[in-house]
Formats: C-alpha cells, structure tokens, sequence
C-alpha cells in the first residue's frame, strides 16, 4: 500500500512535469507538488525519489520503499525490484582521484544506469557513473562503484560479480 502511494505520486508529479500546457497553473501545481513531496514522502515515509527520475514500468519498491534514494538523473529500466534502504545516487565533485575521473569522462551524467528486470537487495549503494546490466543482482549492503554486467551477481564492499 505504501510503496503504491509513493509511485502514485511519482506519477502524479511526472504528469505535472511533462504537461506545460498553461505556464502559471503548471508552476502551481508544480509548487505544490514539491511541497507534498517534500513534506509527506521525503519527511515521513522516509523515500526519496525525484519526478526528473527515468523510471521504467513496473518499479517494485518492496517493504514500502522505507530509506530509498534515488539520484534525480538516474535511469531506471522496467521490472526492478528495490528493497528498503537502497542508495541509486550520483557523485558530486567528491574525492575521485584522476583515473577514476578520466575512465568515466565519456558519461554524460554521473549517475547511474539501471537495466530491467534488476533487482537490488536491502542496504545497498550504487554509486557514479556506473551501469548494472539487465537481470543482474545486487547483493544486500554492497557497495557498487563499477559496472555491472547483465545477469550477474554483485555482492561485497566495494561489489565483486560473483555469478555470470
């Protein structure tokens, strides 16, 4: 029920972002739609999952999506199962050192990119530029800083594959 509410208002708030059609009602209802989100999803169910997100259909937030965090400039496939607590976030000017910049410099946005069909185990971090293949699985608490390849299996701090 509550993971339901939260894609609900997901949608609600890409309807809103993709309609402009008469500017000072879209800015409305756009405010409001910040204020609700701020105030009800990100403050009290804890999630964190911006309308600017390119989500696929299907996104399962299993035990209420309590903890998730979602980077605005992720993309989501179709089918992905998240559990609570999980971290799909990008990097900012952090501490990276020159190798790691110049191997990533061909991605256009630092976040990452999720196939379909993924799932993502409670507690894990998926972090950078980096791309998890279709059908892949992310292990609890794993640390994910490279990509991953389709149906593999990542576990681990940073993540190994473990399964091709």
């Amino acid at each position: 029920m509550r993971s339901n509410f939260i894609i609900l208002n997901l949608k609600f708030g890409k309807w809103i972002l993709n309609k402009r059609k008469l500017v000072f009602v879209d800015n409305f209802l756009w405010m409001l739609y910040k204020i609700w989100n701020k105030f009800l999803i990100d403050f009290i169910l804890g999630t964190e999952i911006p309308a600017e997100t390119d989500i696929g259909k299907g996104l399962i937030l299993a035990h209420g999506g309590k903890g998730v965090v979602i980077h605005h400039h992720a993309k989501i496939g179709d089918n992905v199962t998240v559990y609570h607590q999980v971290t799909i976030g990008g990097h900012g000017l952090g501490n990276f050192d020159e190798a790691y910049k110049e191997a990533n410099k061909h991605k256009a946005v630092s976040a990452p990119v999720i196939g379909n069909n993924v799932t993502i185990f409670t507690g894990a971090k998926i972090i950078g530029p980096v791309t998890i293949g279709d059908g892949a699985i992310i292990g609890a608490n794993a640390v994910v800083i490279k990509d991953v390849p389709a149906k593999a299996t990542a576990v681990g701090v940073p993540a190994r594959n473990i399964i091709k």
